[in-house]
């Protein structure tokens, strides 16, 4: 049976915040269509994926290039309910990060980024995650808290054996991610099926 150990995310990631802008700066800055410039929001993490109806803008400013994901890094926000996200196949797309996010950095030396996400989005990371938001109105999420929470990481000590297990789960994580995949593709086909099928029913094409 495999063993883990709890370590700080301070020590395997390095913890950035987001851009700190005007709703209405945004507002007009915003591209009609894609300029492959991106404002990444809270309300844009769905379901642990970083949403494709993120904002489009016209321009990126100097100061908010450092706010930008880079492959890999995870989001988790700042306010509200627990919301992680992977940045992956970012490819020339620049994501500005939002202000009521932070952004995980991962030391890819020592940690997975497949792993770390898995973490986030399980039972156990819930519960921790959920555990460092202070209460209120509406929960925050301290800088400090986030940089004290543990990941429990495969126990070898030696870190690229380590490494290789993690390496191991992720394969297998991104298999069954796949799959999920292509069941939601199928899934959607048959709703746009289901959907139409009054239509094509009265219009004499059913059957």
């Amino acid at each position: 049976m495999q063993n883990f150990t709890d370590v700080p995310l301070k020590e395997v990631a390095k913890i950035l915040r987001g851009v700190v802008t005007k709703p209405q700066e945004i507002k007009e800055r915003t591209a009609p269509e894609n300029s492959g410039i991106f404002f990444l929001t809270v309300s844009d993490i769905q379901e642990n994926y970083l949403s494709h109806s993120m904002k489009c803008l016209k321009n990126i400013e100097p100061r908010e290039e450092k706010h930008c994901l880079m492959e890999n890094d995870i989001v988790i926000a700042k306010m509200g309910q627990p919301k992680t996200g992977l940045a992956r196949d970012l490819g020339e797309k620049k994501i500005i990060v939002s202000q009521n996010l932070y952004i995980l950095r991962f030391d890819f030396g020592r940690v997975n980024p497949v792993y770390a996400r898995a973490f986030f989005e399980s039972a156990l990371g819930l519960a921790r995650l959920e555990k460092a938001y202070v209460k209120a109105t509406i929960p925050t999420l301290p800088v400090r808290n986030l940089e004290n929470l543990l990941i429990p990481l495969p126990e070898p000590a030696n870190i690229s054996l380590s490494l290789e297990i993690q390496e191991g789960f992720a394969g297998k994580y991104l298999e069954v991610e796949n799959s999920e995949q292509n069941y939601r593709l199928q899934a959607e086909e048959e709703k746009k099926k289901r959907l139409c099928l009054f239509s094509d029913f009265i219009s004499g094409f059913f059957g």
